[in-house]
């Protein structure tokens, strides 16, 4: 049709200006292509577009020039965007991550990865959104609010892919002085059944859900439930009951609770990230994710409560 983006940017400029004159100011042309400009768009669309009035008084646009501007304004922007994508193309090093994450193994893996991830490339910005579970977390990434969000595996359903990051082990979290933290062996699942437990009210990463534990424990009763492992590790403490928690959500510097693994008792939790589909990721976005696998790995090497955290393979 003959359109050119400079045809709309001059339609934009007229009716925020409301003057021919200020428009050529703004665009760095003469008056008189503004007006060849317009005179154009108002040809093509057969309808007048600015309402013209003799002397210095403003220029508005007309109904038609208001329904043509409203679809400039679109193109306009996908074209300032178009842009912004391709800038972050410049191999990640610029840009801004969003990133949803949770409680947990999670800020665990956030906090390190961020440390190393800040050295390497200063210039991205990272901004984070800590909900209670990976639930709310997924309405994020369908909305666009975050670019990453940390979660159980497998995700919802949903457009998402995911890579997962680590498989982490679980261990059964006493008090101190309690009678099982002094054992040298791990106690059978009935006796972990008989005692007061404190359970998740997520579903999404409850420990019970067809394990082993729960198949030979039998019948057990929740006492309380919480999803924060900070909440529950002061249950723990305070002596009002016992968890069954992912080792690296333990803080190990607490004296009022004890660790213990629980083997192969409970399937490994694992953790990963996922992102929308159908989206394309930013050089940053990239970045940021690929530093997170790194971070995992190491974590895999080093010893943690309740036994090692494995690194998982990245899935697609």
């Amino acid at each position: 049709m003959g359109i050119e983006l400079r045809h709309f940017a001059a339609l934009a400029a007229v009716a925020s200006e409301r003057s021919f004159h200020r428009a050529a100011d703004r665009l760095g042309y003469v008056q008189s292509a503004v007006s060849r400009q317009i005179a154009f768009l108002e040809e093509l669309t057969g309808a007048r577009l600015i309402e013209r009035k003799a002397g210095p008084k403003p220029v508005r646009l007309t109904e038609a020039g208001e329904v043509l501007l409203g679809h400039a304004n679109d193109i306009l922007a996908s074209i300032e965007m178009a842009k912004t994508d391709l800038g972050h193309l410049d191999a990640g090093r610029a840009g801004e991550v969003r990133v949803g994450f949770f409680p947990g193994v999670p800020t665990q893996i956030l906090l390190a990865t961020l440390v190393r991830f800040e050295e390497r490339f200063p210039r991205v910005e990272i901004a984070t959104c800590e909900a209670v579970t990976d639930t709310p977390l997924f309405d994020l990434l369908r909305d666009g609010g975050v670019d990453l969000a940390f979660a159980h595996l497998p995700p919802e359903p949903g457009p998402f892919s995911f890579w997962e990051l680590l498989r982490v082990p679980w261990c059964l979290l006493v008090s101190a002085d309690s009678e099982l933290a002094a054992r040298p062996e791990p106690p059978a699942p009935a006796e972990i059944a008989a005692l007061r437990l404190i359970g998740p009210k997520s579903a999404r990463a409850d420990p019970w859900a067809g394990s082993r534990l729960a198949a030979e424990a039998g019948p057990h009763e929740i006492t309380f439930r919480s999803d924060l492992p900070s909440t529950v590790q002061a249950l723990v403490g305070a002596g009002l009951g016992a968890a069954v928690v992912p080792a690296l959500s333990v803080n190990e510097d607490d004296p009022l609770v004890a660790a213990i693994p629980l083997g192969d008792l409970v399937p490994p939790l694992s953790v990963g990230i996922a992102w929308l589909s159908h989206r394309r990721l930013t050089g940053a976005v990239e970045q940021l994710r690929d530093a997170l696998h790194d971070v995992c790995a190491t974590l895999a090497e080093h010893e943690v409560a309740g036994g090692a955290a494995a690194a998982a393979p990245a899935t697609w």
